[in-house]
């Protein structure tokens, strides 16, 4: 999972890049309605491995518990084009501007009757197609049959829905659609054999501006995807053995078991390497030293294996696999220790720089906005006042040329209320790129921080 994914495509999971942490399996299980997470951790990746057969089959050796060979799976909302997908351009073919509750809602449950004429053989029509055909009897008869014929099987039926913060690039639009969109996931608790997968952002899912008497208890079943420290490492160490440096690796390593014994044993949850921090934290020390830094004072820099997780994580405390991933490559390849196979300064500087670029571009892919709102900052010390990241924005002009490009390339803008620099600061607190101290100074995790060129004592100076 070192590169963004989509649910199918090109970007789609294939199965010799699927790590499988023990603590996703809840999101993957079918009971499991919705799956929250942010940007980079994963909502597309196994909303994929859902779609695929192949990964699936992967995926059923590493849960067993969850019978996702027993799993048949149809997309409903992809965010993508062609003939398996459905996007934003084809939910505006049948979603009017203006469109009531009652329209947004009728578009959901067309993408379920178009899932559903997919799975019995169908050819692939797009959801317009469909909207004519729905009704409260149409939906009930088309359910039943369907959940009819899988408990005949022994299968159950899954219907993905991802990439939903797509669906509209203003916020009266989006909280309408999602709004219809979750009406529909909790009218699916009916159906046994036939069941919704959402795959949503946290903050599209917790917007107080929705009103809908059922959301807390959608939002209390749903399972958020997280990345521990243990399953990064653990991921780490499958890629390492996986890869032309594994005997590299198992020699610094110093272990004594033959290679092919544990090459065998990568994809088991009870390799040491993957399931324990004591025996990753031994190996970090081995691949990289015991300290951040040398000398007598060296622990002052933390510890090899938690450098990288606190320097990594943004301002919820969240880590992406991508980002940690780019940080090592890029230690990898650094000069300096040629007996450490991830020198620790290689770390601190090449890899945290890479990691940061890497995680500022990940963004603006989904945010276009991300940019322009951090360029204006650039040379400020953090932490800083309010006042003067606002006065920085205002000399730029920030607020107007945001608005002015949301509505050029029709993204959705910070704010949904009256345009401010106050509302931009909580935009970005929102997504975890900054943060307010108790003091009441703003801050920024290192992981924006270093690419967007702001200052900070002691720690990795920008490029």
């Amino acid at each position: 999972m070192d590169a963004s994914n989509d649910a199918h495509g090109v970007s789609g999971p294939v199965p010799e890049e699927m790590y499988t942490p023990e603590v996703h399996a809840s999101a993957l299980a079918v009971e499991t309605a919705i799956v929250a997470g942010g940007r980079g951790t994963g909502k597309s990746f196994w909303s994929g491995v859902l779609l695929d057969e192949s990964c699936r089959r992967v995926a059923a050796v590493a849960y067993p518990q969850l019978r996702l060979d027993r799993i048949r799976a149809r997309a409903a909302f992809t965010g993508l084009k062609g003939q398996l997908g459905v996007d934003r351009d084809k939910l505006d073919a049948a979603v009017p501007q203006d469109a009531s509750l009652d329209q947004a809602r009728a578009f959901w449950w067309a993408t379920v009757l178009r899932a559903l004429a997919g799975d019995r053989g169908e050819p692939e029509r797009a959801p317009a197609a469909f909207i004519g055909a729905v009704s409260p009897e149409a939906i009930d008869a088309a359910l039943d049959e369907a959940d009819a014929r899988h408990a005949a099987a022994g299968t159950r039926l899954v219907i993905v829905f991802d990439a939903v913060d797509t669906v509209a690039s203003t916020w009266p639009r989006r909280r309408l659609l999602t709004q219809a969109l979750l009406e529909v996931i909790w009218a699916f608790r009916t159906w046994r054999h036939v069941r919704p997968k959402l795959f949503i952002r946290r903050d599209q899912l917790d917007d107080d501006a929705i009103r809908y008497v059922e959301l807390p208890k959608l939002r209390a079943g749903a399972v958020d995807l997280k990345w521990r420290g243990v399953d990064l490492y653990g991921m780490l160490f499958t890629r390492l053995y996986a890869s032309p440096v594994a005997e590299q690796v198992h020699r610094q390593l110093g272990d004594s078991t033959p290679l092919p014994t544990v090459v065998s044993a990568l994809r088991s949850s009870q390799w040491p390497l993957r399931r324990s921090e004591a025996v990753q934290r031994s190996a970090m020390s081995r691949l990289a030293g015991d300290f951040m830094a040398d000398g007598p004072h060296g622990r002052k820099k933390g510890t090899t294996w938690d450098w990288p997780l606190r320097h990594l994580s943004d301002a919820r405390d969240e880590i992406t696999p991508r980002a940690f991933l780019t940080l090592v490559i890029a230690a990898a390849r650094s000069e300096g220790r040629p007996d450490l196979v991830l020198p620790p300064r290689g770390m601190r500087l090449d890899g945290m720089r890479a990691a940061s670029r890497e995680r500022v571009n990940q963004l603006y892919e989904e945010i276009p906005w991300i940019k322009t709102a951090l360029a204006p900052l650039s040379g400020l010390e953090l932490p800083v006042d309010a006042e003067l990241v606002y006065w920085c924005w205002k000399a730029s002009t920030t607020i107007g040329v945001i608005e002015n490009d949301a509505k050029a390339r029709g993204f959705l803008a910070p704010w949904s209320d009256v345009p401010s620099e106050a509302a931009l600061t909580e935009a970005l607190i929102q997504l975890g790129v900054m943060m307010r101290r108790s003091d009441g100074r703003l801050d920024m995790p290192d992981l924006f921080r270093v690419a967007s060129r702001l200052l900070k004592k002691g720690a990795t100076a920008p490029v």
